[in-house]
């Protein structure tokens, strides 16, 4: 059974809002670098945060402390960026900067990995073994099961179309990615062994041309479907949701991280409470 997991604001209030610090500060690994690498983690800046960690740790003037909190961030950034080698590659040098290390309940994903990896080095004297990270389209629901608490697994199909055309690149799927990724589910490549199926559709329209200053309206519905029944869970609609710029296809891209925006502030919350819900009944 799936576990109740609680929804909590206490993950992106501790986001600290300061002043990002120019290039040159990255060679003097502080506290305060590491929190401008979450920083770029939560708003979805993760070949920023990544270069800032690696540069960090690659200086070698952090603490031991330091060095626990930077690579846990550095493998859920490269999780997030779904670079599932390099995370790996990260988790491995935390396991042999300290073998015996004990990750948090959450992010699941990266307390799966650093598990399965543990495993393996304790076989293997040098490379590991492939890894299958819960978002692959091949993993195991079962292997889930081995690790308390399991995961929910989750499949997210996204589909935007700006001025008639699909958008190459999802204005929508990041925030939804981050917001699960938080609170402890799995993301899959393919949906056959998923526990909730998240579908997305969103549209813009033209609005008019004032100016040289054009401006589109996008509406966008979600639905959470309990995959294994078919149940629809929760659905949300988002509606003229603007967005302004000095042309027709920008001003509809504009329009769809306007709905993107307004989806995160105003359901997001909501959405995880009723899969929470569900979770709950299946105990």
């Amino acid at each position: 059974m799936l576990p109740k997991i609680r929804w909590s604001l206490l993950a992106a209030a501790a986001v600290l809002l300061g002043t990002l610090a120019a290039p040159a500060a990255a060679a003097t690994p502080d506290c305060t670098a590491l929190a401008e690498a979450r920083e770029h983690y939560m708003y979805g800046r993760f070949d920023q945060g990544i270069a800032l960690l690696e540069a960090c740790i690659a200086d070698g003037d952090l603490t031991r402390e330091q060095q626990m909190a930077a690579y846990p961030l550095l493998v859920e950034t490269y999780l997030a960026k779904q670079a599932e080698a390099e995370a790996i590659a990260a988790t491995k040098r935390l396991l042999e900067l300290v073998p015996h290390y004990e990750p948090p309940d959450k992010p699941t994903q990266f307390r799966y990995l650093v598990h399965r990896l543990k495993e393996t080095m304790q076989q293997e004297d040098e490379a590991a073994a492939p890894v299958d990270l819960p978002d692959f389209a091949a993993a195991n629901p079962e292997d889930f099961a081995r690790i308390d608490p399991p995961f929910p697994l989750v499949y997210i199909d996204v589909e935007e179309v700006n001025d008639g055309s699909e958008v190459a690149v999802s204005r929508i799927r990041p925030a939804l990615k981050r917001a699960l990724l938080l609170e402890g589910y799995a993301l899959l490549r393919a949906p056959r062994s998923a526990d909730y199926y998240i579908e997305v559709r969103a549209v813009t329209r033209e609005g008019v041309e004032y100016r040289g200053r054009h401006t589109a309206f996008a509406d966008l519905r979600l639905a959470v479907i309990d995959y294994p029944t078919g149940v629809e869970l929760y659905e949300a609609t988002v509606t003229n949701a603007r967005g302004a710029h000095v042309n027709r296809e920008s001003a509809g891209l504009a329009a769809l991280e306007a709905a993107a925006q307004t989806l995160q502030t105003d359901h997001f919350e909501e959405m995880l409470a009723h899969i929470q819900t569900a979770e709950a009944h299946q105990e």
